[in-house]
């Protein structure tokens, strides 16, 4: 059942996951890693993953 669209990524999601507690969920896009407070459908946390060099697209 979804109950909350979490709308913060401009690109495709490529992966989300639960904290162990349930309390947060991470998820992450081609260059944006986002943190989500559960109870509220809130991001707590925004992290954006720069280029390293040059051609270097800065992915994991």
């Amino acid at each position: 059942m979804i109950t909350a669209t979490l709308r913060g990524h401009d690109d495709i999601n490529w992966s989300a996951a639960f904290s162990p507690a349930g309390r947060a969920l991470a998820s992450t896009s081609d260059m944006v890693s986002l943190v989500w407070d559960v109870a509220t459908a809130r991001k707590n946390q925004q992290t954006i993953f720069l280029p390293v060099g040059p051609g270097d697209p800065g992915k994991f």
